[in-house]
């Protein structure tokens, strides 16, 4: 309809123009008709720009929340900003609003797909559900995915979430989740579940080592936490495997850490305010705790520890699945978090001495 509105008026303008003699037109005359051609190109341009700006594809998957209060305009500046828009952009939208009153603009989460029109966009901003974005670090116990919920959605969510989740540490994919307040923890779980099948399973279905899924996983969970560098964990996989696919113990001060303060991190710390003096990952451990008979001590113990220490992540995942080969059988990190690796007891026993 706008194209034929636009093609009609061009050819009546070309007509009305072409029947005016102007040789024998006054000055003035031809004045006015000049500025009169140039604003009806201008305006024709702007239109077409316009509508070629309001059907631009967006690049990529675009997720944005709009909070209650937020205006159009302040949208309008994020929406220009996260999608890298001209100059133009913003007051094409704001003429875009104005013409359109109409047009439902809605608080929420919203998220489209790449190739959705910019039209379509703005013109959709609407039945969004509120929600908050919790994120899950990797590498954090089930008691620290308790706590940062805590925070969000209070100490009943908080509460129910660990009992629920306690069992599935390390396959609770660490991500940022968009959680609705009419979300149970049960839904959350089941949420971070099939991220993580989502995420690992195409890894695991390929997998062709020597160890088992749950290993794999148990694996990842303690290079996780004993990994400083994402350089260091496919080296740091690989001694570890062939520590324990040849009857070594792995040694792994992580695993004694989620065992030592399982006695007194969250089930004991019915009210969460007082988790915040909780060591979840205590660093100095003594002679005593090294020895003891926890089952996730690996310290001249053999085996792995019972159930993952942490959730890991996609990238120590993979490390465990392909491992990188090395002599090395020993590492240790200084203060600095450097590693320092070694192929004999003596050459460990040495870095200690000169690094730590």
């Amino acid at each position: 309809m706008l194209k034929s509105l636009i093609k009609t008026q061009i050819s009546t303008t070309f007509l009305k123009i072409k029947c005016v003699k102007i040789n024998n037109m006054p000055k003035g005359k031809i004045l006015v008709t000049s500025l009169f051609a140039f604003i009806f190109f201008a305006f024709i341009f702007t239109v077409i720009s316009y509508n070629l700006f309001l059907s631009r594809p967006i690049k990529e998957d675009y997720s944005f929340e709009i909070p209650l209060g937020t205006s159009k305009s302040k949208f309008i500046q994020k929406f220009k900003q996260d999608q890298n828009l001209g100059p133009f952009s913003a007051t094409y939208l704001k003429v875009y609003y104005f013409i359109n009153k109409s047009t439902p603009f809605e608080a929420g989460v919203y998220q489209f797909d790449k190739g959705t029109s910019i039209e379509e966009v703005v013109a959709n901003i609407k039945g969004g559900v509120l929600e908050t974005p919790v994120t899950f670090l990797e590498g954090w116990r089930v008691e620290q995915n308790s706590l940062a919920l805590a925070s969000a959605f209070g100490e009943d969510f908080a509460k129910d979430y660990y009992n629920l989740a306690k069992d599935k540490i390390g396959y609770l994919f660490p991500d940022t989740y968009f959680i609705a307040k009419t979300t149970t923890p049960q839904q959350l779980i089941s949420t971070q579940e099939e991220r993580f099948n989502t995420q690992v399973q195409p890894l695991i279905s390929g997998y062709k080592g020597q160890l088992s899924k749950k290993e794999v996983i148990i694996m990842a969970s303690i290079v996780e936490r004993e990994a400083l560098s994402t350089d260091d964990k496919n080296i740091i996989a690989g001694i570890l495997i062939k520590r324990y696919l040849q009857g070594w113990p792995l040694d792994a001060d992580a695993t004694t850490q989620y065992g030592v303060a399982n006695s007194n991190s969250f089930p004991a710390c019915l009210d969460i305010n007082l988790c915040d003096s909780v060591e979840f990952w205590p660093k100095n451990l003594s002679k005593t705790q090294l020895k003891s008979n926890n089952p996730y001590n690996t310290r001249g113990v053999l085996g792995l520890p019972p159930t993952p220490i942490s959730n890991p992540s996609l990238s120590s995942i993979k490390a465990v699945v392909n491992p990188k080969e090395s002599p090395y059988y020993f590492y240790l990190h200084d203060i600095s978090g450097n590693t320092y690796f070694a192929v004999t007891d003596k050459e460990h026993v040495a870095n200690i001495q000169k690094f730590l």
